[in-house]
């Protein structure tokens, strides 16, 4: 665990680690697939599917520094989860910084989708300074109604909602 990759406050045995490239595209299309029932993931929506390993790599290769701007959730040299986050100016010279996370079922509801939100904030925080949008950021995060538990992680710490979409599909 590095200085830029903070876990300490994630329960005993998970730790924090940045992105490392080819190595870790399984590991985290492995962790989206975990993720499909409990979130009842639609692998057909063009939105928010169910990305392969390449696809994932094909994301991860757009990212402006993809080892400090994604960090996986490991447990026993384990994926169990990983956050992204990405941004860009809107139409109305607004930034938004946008982040998103994944984390197995079984380790939900035990503070690490907590961390991992902080780890996000924080490097926003970053990002914001750096950049000198501070005047003109938003943060932002996505996730599905279906997606239950990250739904009540992101209200309960203060997002709301602001952007819907829906998705249709013709038969």
């Amino acid at each position: 665990m590095s200085d830029e990759t903070p876990g300490q406050d994630l329960p005993a045995g998970f730790g924090f680690r940045p992105y490392r490239g080819d190595e870790d595209h399984g590991p985290m299309a492995a962790v989206r697939l975990e993720c499909v029932e409990r979130d009842r993931v639609d692998a057909r929506s063009v939105v928010e599917g169910l990305p392969t390993a390449a696809e994932i790599a094909e994301a991860s290769a757009k990212l402006d520094e993809p080892s400090k701007n994604q960090v996986l959730v490991v447990r026993d040299g384990s994926v169990v989860g990983y956050s992204t986050i990405r941004w860009w100016q809107e139409r109305d010279d607004t930034w938004l910084y946008l982040h998103r996370g994944y984390l197995l079922p079984e380790h939900r509801n035990q503070g690490i989708g907590s961390a991992m939100l902080c780890w996000a904030e924080e490097r926003i925080r970053q990002l914001v300074e750096k950049h000198g949008t501070a005047r003109t950021a938003v943060i932002g995060a996505n996730a599905m109604i279906s997606e239950q538990d990250a739904t009540a992680l992101l209200l309960a710490a203060g997002y709301r909602r602001v952007f819907s979409l829906v998705e249709l599909e013709l038969g």
